[in-house]
């Protein structure tokens, strides 16, 4: 690969923001990572600086598919008791169709609870095992 603005030049890396090639002349090195000089230095500081915020990026996903699920499962629970009460409490057709609409949205919000929980406890799986796996 060549440099990006010395087409004559062997590049020694790949800029992190822009992922063109860089010679020993064109890159500066930022945190451990190559940037181009005077260009995107700037900005592969705040990547660098934004990648370490986020230490654990496996359980924070987890932890916000299990608020998600949470969320979900109050959702259908409301949908289920306004489906419920339409039901049993109103006269007329369209009160009755609207309450099966909302049984059967809060069947599909039951639904994605479950598939979320589930993505929330995969993800925590695989964040063990790839803990207990020796690099």
């Amino acid at each position: 690969m060549q440099c990006y603005y010395h087409k004559t030049v062997q590049a020694v890396g790949i800029c992190k923001n822009c992922q063109r090639g860089l010679c020993k002349k064109c890159a500066e090195v930022v945190g451990d990572a190559l940037a181009c000089r005077g260009d995107c230095e700037d900005h592969v500081a705040l990547l660098n600086q934004h990648r370490g915020k986020a230490t654990n990026p496996d359980a924070e996903q987890a932890e916000t598919y299990r608020r998600a699920a949470k969320t979900y499962l109050l959702y259908a629970v409301c949908f289920f008791v306004a489906g419920g009460l339409l039901l049993q409490f109103t006269v007329g057709d369209q009160a009755k169709v609207f309450g099966y609409v909302c049984l059967i949205s809060g069947a599909a919000l039951l639904v994605g609870t479950f598939r979320t929980r589930t993505s929330a406890v995969r993800i925590e799986k695989y964040r063990r095992e790839r803990q207990a796996t020796p690099e």
